[in-house]
């Protein structure tokens, strides 16, 4: 396990010393992706994948950090980008302009999908003896509706689902404290009675300190968050997962591969053939890195499909009939 992680770390010190490239008509010889900042799980998924590109696909990718699409969207619109690895509510937002996602004052329709992956799970977390155990308990409730402060995605589900379509609006406290481990750390000491955050290790330290209750999202309001956002969805956090003991409903979101719509067709379907050839050493890269496979590839789509990911579906067979309706959809979005 060691020497493949020292391998990874080699092809990232690699990567970063690569010349930044644009996108043109012709088949360019050098990539500029845009992914999260370094530490986070998107950056090693992103670095993983330009990792294999440079390697198999006859092409050197530099990964570039930056904290969002306000961003990487525009310079991808400007011609100075040609990938990003983000999530679908993010890009699907952006391309229509939507309320909480909006970059600038137009939308921005310069990018195409590659391929969907990793999945998000958002839970609403309280502990055992808060007295809350579904979402009409918060009246007069201390809760942390956005996490961290800022997030669009938790943002929406605040107002949409929670305070529109549960009617909560203006029946409960609603309060903003930092980063996520902080929240934690504030349900612990008492300071706040829930938080909304994505299931990870944070449930863990919970059981561990205070115990954990799990606030579950009704199916009716997770539905209709759905048709407020494109991308989010209801699901669930599995049970067993962070020692949960059953399933708890949530709402869920995919990490997405972007690219400029510039970029040239066969060059794309050369880039989605050399990663779905070498997924073993993407997987590698991180646990959450085993969901970018084909059965995900096609889903949760926000934005158009690139002609050339559009080619490399078709040629295995995954392409259908709804997925030419989705894709139909978001082009007359983007007008």
């Amino acid at each position: 396990m060691k020497k493949v992680f020292c391998i990874f770390l080699s092809s990232l010190f690699m990567i970063g010393f690569l010349t930044v490239g644009s996108a043109t008509a012709d088949a360019p010889k050098v990539l500029a992706m845009s992914t999260k900042p370094m530490g986070g799980m998107i950056y090693y998924l992103a670095a993983g994948a330009a990792s294999i590109w440079t390697k198999y696909a006859g092409v050197q990718v530099r990964v570039e950090p930056m904290p969002t699409i306000n961003q990487w969207g525009p310079l991808m619109e400007a011609g100075q980008l040609d990938l990003a690895w983000e999530n679908t509510v993010t890009g699907g937002g952006a391309y229509r302009a939507s309320e909480f996602f909006k970059v600038g004052n137009k939308k921005l329709t310069y990018y195409r999908m590659l391929a969907a992956g990793s999945e998000t799970l958002m839970g609403w977390w309280t502990r055992p003896d808060s007295g809350i155990k579904t979402f009409q308990d918060f009246v007069g409730k201390r809760i942390v509706v956005n996490t961290p402060p800022g997030a669009p995605d938790t943002a929406a589900i605040a107002k949409y689902m929670v305070d529109e379509y549960l009617q909560l609006g203006g029946k409960y406290k609603r309060l903003e404290i930092g980063s996520p481990a902080e929240c934690t750390r504030a349900l612990i000491e008492g300071r706040i009675d829930a938080y909304q955050f994505v299931a990870g290790p944070h449930i863990d330290e919970l059981r561990r300190s205070v115990g954990v209750v799990g606030i579950p999202v009704p199916k009716d309001a997770a539905e209709w968050e759905a048709k407020r956002v494109p991308g989010q969805y209801p699901t669930v956090v599995p049970k067993g997962m962070y020692g949960l003991e059953e399933d708890l409903p949530c709402i869920a979101w995919r990490g997405a591969i972007y690219a400029s719509e510039r970029l040239d067709t066969d060059l794309v379907y050369k880039l989605m053939d050399t990663l779905y050839s070498h997924l073993d050493e993407l997987h590698a890269v991180h646990p959450r890195a085993k969901q970018y496979v084909l059965a995900n590839a096609t889903k949760s789509a926000t934005v158009p499909f690139h002609d050339g990911a559009i080619k490399f579906y078709k040629d295995k067979g995954v392409w259908t009939p709804e997925l030419d309706k989705i894709q139909e959809k978001n082009l007359a979005d983007g007008k």
